[in-house]
Formats: structure tokens, C-alpha cells, sequence
């Protein structure tokens, strides 16, 4: 008996470590790869009956932030938070409307605003930099007008947080 309690603790503690280390391994894995939909976002889907994005990459550390997915008159937000609940970035989704006036608005943002044009998944894109001195993502992707903004990620990391979205 007391050679296999010998030889069955240290095995739990070794595969009990592993398995805790194996689990905050993933963790910030599946952090820095992305967040997939948000709780609000399928509950905003339903309601709204169409697909919101959600970022498939995100800096590691990353999560949705404290405010989740608003529904505003026009657009919807979603906050991305860090861990010391700083946010990250805001990702701003709006259906493109059958009124072109509203259309024309948002094309400003892409066209007239942007002091630097990109492309965001073969698609014409735009930066421009906001009131508070934050970076805007703009452009137009499956009928619907997006801009990610954000006043800590680089020009190349909101790329990369733009081409990402689902």
C-alpha cells in the first residue's frame, strides 16, 4: 500500500500541475487568438435578426469590457477591455442604410476623413484620428459600416483586429 500512494501522489501533483498549467496555457492562447461572439452579441443577433461581428484576434489579456454590447440608435459598440479593465479598443458596427444620406455621412469617414488609406480584407479602408486623439479603422465590409477605435493599439494591430472580425 504504501508503494502505490508513494507512486500515485507524485503523479496527481505532476498531472495536477500540468493540468492547471495546461488550462492558463490555453487561456491566454484563446485570449490572444480572439474572443468569438460575446453573450450580448447572440442575444443583440436574435433580436435584431442579422450577424454582429466579433474579433478573432485580440491582444493577449484581452476580453470584452465591463459595458458589453450596446444597441444605440444607429450603431452598435462593443467594448475590449485588458485585464486592468483599460480599455483596448472599441469596435462601432452600423447596417448600411438604404438612406443614402446616412450612407454618405459614413462614407466621409472612410473617404474625406482618412489621413492614411488601407485596405481591410480587399476592401477600401481609412484612418483618421478622433477628438480625444484616437485611431478610427473605418470601411464598409458585408453591408455593414464598421470603425475600430482605439488610443493604445498600433495602425498595424487594429489591421489586424479589423481583418479578424467574424
Amino acid at each position: 500500500m504504501r508503494f502505490k500512494l508513494t507512486a500515485v501522489v507524485p503523479l496527481v501533483l505532476v498531472l495536477g500541475t500540468a493540468g492547471v498549467g495546461g488550462f492558463s496555457l490555453w487561456r491566454s492562447y484563446s485570449q490572444a487568438k480572439g474572443l468569438g461572439p460575446s453573450p450580448d452579441n447572440l442575444e443583440l443577433e436574435a433580436k435584431l435578426g442579422y450577424h454582429l461581428l466579433a474579433p478573432t484576434w485580440v491582444p493577449p489579456g484581452s476580453h470584452y469590457g465591463e459595458f458589453g454590447t450596446r444597441h444605440g440608435q444607429l450603431r452598435i459598440l462593443t467594448s475590449v477591455e485588458d485585464d486592468t479593465d483599460t480599455g483596448v479598443f472599441i469596435i462601432n458596427q452600423e447596417q448600411a442604410r438604404v438612406n443614402e444620406e446616412r450612407n454618405k455621412y459614413n462614407r466621409n469617414f472612410v473617404e474625406a476623413k482618412s489621413v492614411k488609406k488601407v485596405n481591410v480584407g480587399g476592401h477600401p479602408a481609412g484612418f483618421s484620428t478622433g477628438g480625444i486623439g484616437e485611431r478610427r479603422l473605418a470601411w464598409f465590409q458585408d453591408g455593414m459600416f464598421i470603425i475600430i477605435s482605439s488610443s493604445r493599439l498600433s495602425d498595424e494591430d487594429l489591421i489586424r483586429v479589423a481583418e479578424g472580425l467574424k
